[in-house]
């Protein structure tokens, strides 16, 4: 049995995942598809083992150790990790922002859908469904997502302070998912995330921004052609998004200074040390 399956076993158990059921090529596991696997069943117990679907929240907290430790390898051997966002697992509520700004949206696709070539396919309406709203690009074996996620408390403060009266407390998200992944490596120390390259038409949680998008089909029709044509370039993603990650790096930065200060800090033993006291 491969020495990997063999050091994580209980994660591996707990997934249900089998050693059988890992690729393996020359000995090596196939990180790929590997990963494939690990997320497709991280998906289907999402699901189970959330508090608001009736799991508990030991469960859905230990599903996500699992991932993580089954999907990060050893940084010295540039082993890579998959991101996970727990806020799309969040249950389906119908009267909630999310609910109603996805809703809306979708039905304005929903009546270009015959001019600009998509199809509805999906709509969200049980606690069993994710805020994402889906529609299949005719002539294309693609799909077009809008998912509404709710801003973290800490997110929605610095949309506001961005934005003010124009921000959001929901994440507004139009892609192509896409079946290839990005590598990114973190300069300040070396950390790699490994993420979905998806098609990023808009993303934002200025409603200035979203309006002006959705005021008419015209862009969304432009984006759809340059995505067939296979010219399109996707959005960055969110302002704040970025931000935030700016502000993390700094702040790990930071720590690591104080932690290297620390750990040069001279600790010998000085009798004189307290002499100066006597000159006051």
């Amino acid at each position: 049995m491969h020495q990997y399956i063999i050091d994580n076993e209980l994660y591996l158990n707990f997934m249900g995942i089998k050693s059988e059921d890992i690729p393996i090529n020359e000995n090596e596991i196939d990180k790929k598809n590997f990963l494939k696997i690990v997320e497709k069943q991280f998906r289907t117990l999402a699901r189970k083992h959330h508090p608001d679907y009736g799991g508990t929240e030991e469960d859905f907290k230990f599903l996500i150790i699992c991932k993580s430790k089954l999907c990060e390898e050893d940084k010295e051997n540039n082993e890579v990790s998959l991101f996970f966002d727990a806020s799309k697992f969040k249950s389906y509520d119908k009267n909630s922002l999310a609910s109603s700004i996805g809703n809306q949206i979708f039905e304005l696709i929903s009546e270009w859908s015959s001019d600009i070539g998509v199809i509805p396919v999906f709509k969200p309406t049980s606690s069993n469904d994710e805020y994402e709203w889906v529609f299949n690009i005719i002539d294309t074996e693609e799909q077009l997502s809008l998912n509404v996620q709710n801003l973290s408390n800490e997110l929605a403060e610095i949309s506001h302070d961005m934005y003010k009266d124009d921000s959001l407390s929901v994440l507004v998200c139009l892609f192509v998912p896409s079946k290839k992944m990005v590598k990114t490596i973190f300069e300040y120390d070396n950390s790699t995330l490994l993420t979905f390259d998806d098609k990023i038409l808009i993303e934002s949680c200025n409603s200035k921004d979203i309006a002006e998008y959705f005021e008419n089909k015209e862009k969304l029709l432009n984006d759809l052609i340059d995505i067939k044509a296979k010219n399109f370039v996707s959005k960055n993603n969110s302002v704040i998004k970025t931000k935030k990650t700016n502000e993390i790096k700094e702040k790990d930065k930071k720590i690591l200074e104080y932690i290297h200060n620390f750990k040069i800090f001279n600790t010998e033993y000085d009798e004189n040390a307290a002499d100066f006291l006597d000159k006051l």
